[in-house]
């Protein structure tokens, strides 16, 4: 497993029950391999919610490297966003409001891969 897949593992792990995701990606197959998982889509997103149920199905997109096919992804909880993705998982920026000292995601941090806002 290399780096990326196990960010996105980390990241669907503990990204909170009932937050909502906007995904971007374009193609069939990134839609195929969330067909079990209740989604919608809109003109630019594919939009879930991230229920318990479905938090193991959603985080073996990173099996088949799925998550390459994400452009952009949108974690919103509590009405406040809490963390992007860009570029296939490459990068990813979490809020500052979210804690994350006790989850593997702070050893992704200093890393190239993720960063903590400044801002939100």
């Amino acid at each position: 497993m290399n780096d990326t897949s196990q960010f996105v593992i980390d990241v669907v792990d503990y990204m909170p029950a009932e937050s909502e995701w906007m995904i971007q990606a374009p193609g069939e197959e990134f839609l195929d391999a969330i067909r079990e998982i209740p989604h919608l889509i809109d003109k630019v997103y594919i939009r879930l919610t991230l229920k318990e149920k479905y938090r193991k199905n959603f985080a073996a997109l990173s099996a088949g490297d799925i998550y390459e096919f994400i452009q952009h992804a949108r974690v919103i909880f509590g009405g406040r966003l809490i963390f992007e993705a860009y570029d296939s998982f490459n990068t990813g920026i979490v809020s500052k409001n979210f804690d994350i000292t006790e989850t593997p995601l702070i050893g992704h941090v200093g890393q190239d891969i993720l960063m903590v806002s400044s801002e939100w």
